[in-house]
């Protein structure tokens, strides 16, 4: 008899953050297959490679980047990026409830506003994110 593989929900409660944000949780899908993770990773690697790139300060060994060049490397990074925030979309819209489910547009949005305004809150849910799936993939003990 063979068993369906299913997709596995678990919440995120952001509380574990800060208190203020009281019961609220994000459904967090943590078992998507090794290809979706692969792509993940490639679209983290763009990011951050680009980033990198683009930030080396100019000096005799590591001349000013010209414009064709440093075009390259911004569509990089604007690729990567999206490949990133289309992960998370998927990951966080995989609940039940359709009213919590975002698109890659919702979670860049949702990712600017937290680099103006509140940067730990984004690093929070990235980190705990990955940290789930982790926990999930080498079986540690689940609440």
């Amino acid at each position: 008899m063979p068993i369906e593989i299913r997709k596995v929900i678990r919440p995120l409660r952001l509380s574990e953050f800060a208190q203020e944000y009281g019961e609220e949780t994000l459904d967090v899908w943590v078992n998507p297959p090794r290809g979706r993770r692969a792509e993940y990773a490639l679209a983290a690697f763009l990011s951050r490679s680009g980033v990198a790139r683009l930030e080396v300060p100019v000096t005799e060994e590591s001349p000013d980047l010209d414009e064709e060049a440093r075009a390259k490397l911004v569509a990089q990074v604007a690729e990567g990026n999206d490949g990133v925030f289309a992960y998370f979309a998927d990951l966080w819209s995989q609940g039940q409830d359709a009213s919590k489910h975002l698109g890659a547009a919702e979670v860049k949005d949702f990712a600017v506003r937290c680099m103006e305004e509140d940067q730990a809150l984004w690093s929070f849910l990235v980190k705990r994110t990955l940290a789930l799936i982790e926990e999930h993939r080498s079986g540690e003990k689940k609440g």
